[in-house]
């Protein structure tokens, strides 16, 4: 299965935020190739900066290279964000850009997993969305969280 992966996944470990107990679940599902995690370069940006700024210089480079070791990052080129613009659909032009990289990507995502749900609904007819929570339960066969 081929997700694509929110930045709020793995921040939600790294800082150990209210669901980094599913998030982790999914991030060690990737680590472990019993999913295939994609990241676009966008997301991952965001996160890798984000994690540097949460920790000092020498504790950031273990999570953000872990995070590199494990998913795949794909790009986007002008023709995503162009789609993403044009989508009035989307409020958040951010998501948007996320689902057009996933719906333009050579090789089909099963489902995008993000902790904001509500921000994706203009996705759920072409791309199933879902939390970490819900992924776990549905997909990695853990129903006790």
């Amino acid at each position: 299965m081929r997700v694509l992966i929110d930045a709020n996944v793995p921040l939600d470990v790294w800082l150990k935020r209210k669901h980094h107990v599913p998030s982790g679940q999914v991030m060690e599902a990737v680590g472990n190739k019993r999913i295939q995690g994609y990241m676009t370069s966008s997301l991952t940006l965001f996160a890798l900066t984000t994690c540097a700024k949460a920790f000092d210089e020498n504790e950031y480079r273990e999570p953000a290279n872990g995070l590199l070791d494990i998913i795949t990052v794909i790009g986007q080129d002008k023709e995503v964000f162009r789609a993403a613009v044009k989508d009035a659909k989307w409020a958040d032009m951010e998501d948007s850009f996320q689902y057009h990289t996933a719906l333009g990507f050579h090789q089909r995502i099963d489902a995008i997993i993000t902790g904001n749900t509500e921000h994706y609904q203009p996705a759920e007819k072409h791309i199933r969305v879902v939390t970490p929570s819900d992924f776990v339960r549905s997909h990695l066969g853990n129903r006790k969280r």
